[in-house]
């Protein structure tokens, strides 16, 4: 849970009375935990004379389900390059964009095809963000065959499971 305030730069810590002037109450903002759960938190107020009693509410947060990517299994021609966010299909039961994905290419051979970034011009595996998907390249073998390759991405909160797709460099 955390709890801010006008002019605060962070959130209270558990257990921590804040004081809120009636005025800024429209300030306050509670936003719930990075993991699902309920929580109970409590609230009073002031009338310039006496404090009420504390009156207790829940505050549950579900859980976050991650992201799914995906690429289908693709077929490229030798030294072929396909963009990798024309094949990139990404999906998250809660909304949540993708910030990052990551990539491996799990081809052993020298003449396997591979990622590429300007970046990174052959790599076996990468993180890369979102915003930069377009960089990404995956190109064909300089020789036919099948290899795997694999892509998951990271909501900002779970990363999701490995996806595998094939690519197989015809001629």
């Amino acid at each position: 849970m955390r709890c801010s305030r006008p002019n605060d730069a962070g959130s209270a810590p558990a257990h921590t009375v804040i004081d809120v002037a009636a005025s800024d109450l429209a300030s306050v903002w509670v936003q719930g935990g990075t993991a699902g759960g309920s929580e109970t938190m409590y609230v009073r107020a002031f009338d310039g004379t006496a404090w009420s009693n504390w009156d207790s509410f829940t505050l549950t947060s579900p859980p976050n389900h991650a992201p799914v990517a995906s690429i289908n299994d693709q077929s490229l021609h030798i030294n072929e390059w396909s963009q990798v966010s024309n094949l990139l299909s990404y999906s998250d039961v809660d909304g949540n964009p993708a910030t990052e994905y990551l990539f491996f290419d799990g081809g052993n051979t020298a003449d396997s095809g591979y990622f590429w970034t300007s970046a990174n011009s052959h790599w076996a595996a990468s993180t890369v963000s979102a915003a930069a998907v377009d960089d990404v390249w995956v190109r064909g073998g300089a020789a036919t065959g099948a290899e795997p390759m694999y892509v998951r991405a990271f909501d900002g909160i779970d990363w999701g499971a490995w996806h595998a797709f094939v690519l197989t460099t015809i001629v």
